[in-house]
């Protein structure tokens, strides 16, 4: 009798012990996946391509969980984007403080809290758009960004840049060591992004500036390159150029608790600009908790 009792208890114990043992499981999830694009939806000097011509693009690589555009020509093409692509969720900013032009973020996964921000060091009022992204319940901050442009390009009628060797080099040289807006603007981008508290971050945008120029060496400290390494991590994005080599403007930078894989830069466009993309999942499961995370709000344009 005393043995049975000993065997019950073990049993009792064992059960006990795989019941905590697949409850921890059941909080658990498999490592998050999604797919995330950006791209600048302008030409130069203001020309804009329309709706279908971008959806046409998109739907060539297929449509993204989250989409990121810049320079989109006012809430109307907006909305045509949004009913085009099948986004159920979307939100919109004017850029620059001009209300025919947006920053934009479409997602297939629900998205609230929006804030935005025009940065203080752009004279060209310049900023960012955010918004948290919920991915089976797990908030991912995302934001859709344009820095300034460099100034004093020398352009063609046909909008095409084309300037001199020199002219070019004082440029990079200024980009790589000197103190620009865009470097500036890009502190406080780095501030305003990680002072929310998020700990998943995806950054996508026109930086408007090369790889190792200090603006976005900045960002390579803060977040990593979702090119890097990729054989298209040198590639160009800004095509209207008469140039051998096109430079790369254009980003997608993320937190360290992602990976970023299949990375690309999409060589079609009714613009001025090559669509970058790539996939991306957590570097470790995700496990339900009780962690409170921040709630954005929205602020003031000259806030």
């Amino acid at each position: 009798m005393h043995i049975r009792w000993k065997f019950i208890i073990v049993l009792l114990l064992g059960m006990s012990a795989f019941s905590c043992s697949y409850r921890e499981k059941s909080l658990s999830s498999p490592p998050i996946s999604f797919s995330v694009m950006s791209f600048n939806v302008g030409d130069t000097n203001w020309s804009f391509p329309s709706a279908d011509q971008i959806s046409q693009v998109i739907r060539e690589t297929g449509p993204p969980d989250i989409l990121l555009l810049q320079e989109v020509r006012g809430e109307r093409q907006v909305e045509q984007l949004s009913q085009m692509l099948h986004y159920p969720d979307y939100i919109a900013v004017p850029y620059k403080r001009q209300h025919s032009v947006c920053l934009a973020i479409f997602s297939m996964f629900p998205i609230d809290h929006p804030d935005y921000l025009y940065f203080r060091s752009s004279s060209q009022g310049s900023g960012a758009l955010c918004s948290v992204v919920n991915l089976g319940g797990f908030p991912i901050l995302v934001c859709s960004v344009h820095l300034d442009q460099i100034p004093s390009k020398r352009r063609l009628k046909n909008g095409y840049v084309d300037q001199t060797v020199e002219h070019t080099t004082r440029q990079l040289w200024d980009e790589i060591f000197g103190d620009t807006v865009r470097s500036r603007s890009a502190a406080e981008l780095i501030e305003w992004v990680q002072g929310k508290g998020y700990p998943s971050i995806i950054i996508g945008g026109d930086f408007n500036t090369i790889p190792f120029s200090k603006a976005v060496m900045a960002m390579d400290a803060a977040f990593e390159d979702a090119l890097w390494p990729s054989i298209d991590y040198f590639t160009g994005t800004y095509f209207k150029i008469n140039s051998p080599l096109l430079p790369r403007v254009d980003y997608i930078f993320h937190s360290s608790d992602l990976k970023a894989y299949d990375p690309r830069v999409i060589k079609n466009s009714p613009g001025d600009h090559y669509p970058v993309r790539a996939k991306f999942k957590s570097r470790i499961n995700n496990t339900v908790s009780s962690i409170q995370y921040p709630v954005l709000k929205m602020k003031s344009g000259n806030s």
